[in-house]
Formats: structure tokens, sequence, C-alpha cells
């Protein structure tokens, strides 16, 4: 598919950066290319296309890769934590601790990583006046089957057997990440999920070997395995289009680096369910 001129002109910048490592160059031009079509009502297509190519260029740009972790764990330790409350501190953190950076981590990389922590399932951002309260996924969910059992409604939301259990979770789930797994099962341009491996100790350990796996998202194997599959959990998944599937499957699915900067690259694509998954 070819995309009108301008949007078209920010994809091949936001390329161009990234081949040369100007992940903040390649950055903003992937925003301008999706604020362009966002204000186009006539390129809804497109813009699908263009946050699919954003998403997985966040997924491979070092400063989202080595900040998520530091970001995570800050949350995991203080539950509800303000995003403007870390935000506001950007210019006082050390942050050669992370990793030896060629320039200062802005607030604008911390709002950043938030916004896509959020939208890839491994964050939950509540609306607190004029800033988020930071939630990771578990914390909320545990937060959500309290309220259940204080309104007396777990029964009937649990109670309906494994082929319930994807939607059982999504009913745990906030009404914003609800939303977002409905959106994706009805689209009609992306038939398949692939399931990649979140950054928990728990995910690496058990969950490897399901990294990569392209499925129909209407496959039953999903009822029982969408995830979050465990209390610590950050593994999830991504509608794909046939397009991407193919190209998946001919080139492999992008890796990011490890968070010491190792690793990357690509992984090859799984078609079958592995057995001990079965």
């Amino acid at each position: 598919m070819v995309f009108p001129p301008e949007p078209g002109f920010h994809i091949r910048k936001a390329q161009e950066a990234e081949a040369r490592n100007d992940y903040l160059s390649a950055r903003v031009s992937y925003m301008a290319c999706v604020d362009i079509l966002k204000r186009d009502n006539t390129a809804a297509e497109f813009l699908d296309i263009a946050k699919n190519e954003y998403s997985l260029f966040v997924r491979r740009d070092p400063i989202f890769n080595n900040l998520l972790p530091f970001f995570l764990e800050g949350v995991r330790q203080n539950p509800g934590v303000l995003q403007s409350d870390i935000t506001s501190k950007a210019e006082e953190m050390d942050w050669s601790e992370l990793r030896q950076y060629s320039r200062t981590i802005s607030k604008d990389d911390i709002r950043y990583v938030f916004y896509f922590a959020e939208e890839f399932g491994m964050l939950e951002r509540r609306k607190k006046g004029r800033s988020y309260e930071l939630y990771l996924p578990e914390q909320s969910e545990r937060e959500s089957v309290v309220n259940l059992v204080a309104s007396d409604t777990v029964p009937a939301v649990l109670n309906k057997g494994h082929g319930d259990k994807a939607a059982t979770k999504a009913k745990l789930r906030t009404d914003l990440h609800k939303e977002r797994y409905e959106r994706a099962m009805t689209s009609d341009l992306h038939p398949y999920l692939i399931y990649r491996i979140g950054n928990s100790h728990e995910c690496s350990a058990d969950h490897s070997d399901l990294d990569g796996l392209i499925l129909s998202k209407i496959d039953p194997w999903w009822d029982t395995h969408l995830p979050p599959n465990g209390p610590h959990c950050n593994c999830y998944t991504t509608a794909l289009t046939e397009d991407r599937k193919k190209r998946y499957e001919a080139e492999g699915v992008p890796v990011a680096p490890k968070f010491d900067g190792t690793g990357g690259g690509t992984i090859p694509t799984k078609t079958v369910v592995p057995d001990e998954w079965q």
C-alpha cells in the first residue's frame, strides 16, 4: 500500500533516521505521519498501518527499551505514583545508571515511554487531575477482583468454565484495556494475533516458547491463553494484517535489544502451538 505523499514522506524520513541510529528524529517523523493521518477523515486504512509501523518502531527504540524496566520497577514499588512526579524530576535523575546516553533524557522521553507502555498493556494510567496515577496490570487486576467480590459479581463472571477465560480476563481489566481488546478483535484488517513475551523474569523463563506465535484471532487457543498468563506476566498480543504476517514469516519478527544493549535482531515465527502449551 502506497501512503499519500505527505505521510509517506514522514515514513521515509523515519526509516532513514532509524537507519543512522537517530531514534529521536525517527520518533518525531512517525508522530508527524500519524498526526497528519488523524486529521484526514478519508485515510483510516492508512492510519491503522502507520500506527502499527510506529508501534513496531517503539519496540525497537533503545530509549523505550532501556527506560521501560526502570520505570516499571518504580511503579511496582510505588503503585499509584503520579506520572507528573516522575517527569518533574527528569533532569535530576542519574541516567548513567541505565546507560551512557549521548543526550539528556527529557520529560517528553518519559511521557513517550509511559504512553506506549500503556498501549502495549504493560502499564495502566488513570487520570488524576492534570496527571495520571500509574499501576502495573496485575496491581489493577487485583484491585478489580476485590471490587467485584465486594459487589457480589465474581461468581457470575468466574463460573463459566475455561472457554470463557479470555472474556473473564477482559472483564477484570479496565474499560480502556477491554476497549482495545475488542477493537483488535473486530478489525477486518487484522485477522491475526501474534504472541510476544513481556519483560518480566517470569515471562522470559516460562513463556519464551510462545514468543512469535501467530494464530488467527478466532483460534480457540486464545480463549485460555490470552495474556496475561500468570500474576507477573507482562506478555502481550499485537493484531496483524495478512501482509504483516507474511512479512514476519519471511523475514522474522523484530526483537529489541536487551536492557544491557545485547541481543536484538529477529526471531522466527511459529504457527503451531508448542506441545507444552496445547
